[in-house]
């Protein structure tokens, strides 16, 4: 990827204008590592009609077995759309992940602000930080899977991609690390899905005080590295 691009989606500026309606504006974010359960656990979510997924655009491929036969998830562009799109400022906010472009623009929020939804968003901790500092009412979860075993099941249930499943992981621990040392988050396990959204929902109506895993993340943390330093 190009260096200057690579700088501008590092430095990518925000519209002022638009920071002040964000800042007045409840979001709601969720994150995690690779097969952590985020697609699954938004679906459920969007039962609730007060809430709206927001669409990220990137230029990954799709995965055959998921995205083809569900696209909700996102736009797939190529990398000189996506390259046009940020020169010409249509991202709200813009990273690199998995050495793939990943977006959101701001069109969309604008018809969910009008129509009084909530949006909610599947986006990677680079973004969350993002949004952290213009969004004054961000409320950002974090995915754990139970263990680095059902990680692995997970991934390759859905794709068998070794070389992938190592970029992704390289993220993961990066992101791990971050949500280690930070109080930004409500952890959830996604373990059961009903209860990951009945956790979810208990959250949002302040029934529940914020509950932290550093055993289990430093576990997933140490499983990655060893996994990543013999495959």
């Amino acid at each position: 990827m190009n260096p200057d691009l690579i700088k501008l989606i590092k430095n990518y500026p925000i519209d002022k204008q638009y920071q002040e309606i964000l800042k007045k504006k409840t979001i709601v974010s969720i994150s995690g590592p690779t097969s952590s359960g985020k697609d699954t656990l938004i679906n459920q979510v969007l039962n609730d009609p007060k809430f709206v997924k927001i669409k990220t655009y990137t230029t990954r491929k799709p995965r055959q077995l998921v995205d083809n036969i569900d696209d909700t998830n996102y736009f797939f562009i190529d990398f000189e759309i996506a390259k046009n799109m940020i020169l010409q400022k249509q991202f709200l906010e813009v990273a690199i992940v998995h050495n793939n472009i990943y977006g959101t623009t701001y069109n969309q929020f604008d018809d969910d602000f009008k129509s009084g939804h909530i949006p909610i968003l599947n986006i990677d901790v680079q973004g969350v930080l993002k949004y952290r500092n213009i969004c004054n009412k961000l409320i950002s979860f974090f995915l754990l899977p139970p263990n680095f075993r059902v990680l692995l099941d997970r991934y390759f249930n859905r794709q068998t991609n070794p070389s992938d499943l190592k970029t992704r992981l390289n993220t993961s621990l990066y992101e791990l690390e971050v949500v280690l040392k930070s109080d930004w988050f409500y952890q959830i396990v996604s373990d059961d899905l009903e209860a990951s959204v009945q956790e979810f929902k208990s959250i949002l109506q302040q029934k529940r005080t914020r509950r932290e895993y550093p055993n289990l993340i430093k576990e997933l943390i140490t499983d990655i590295q060893k996994y990543l330093r013999y495959n």
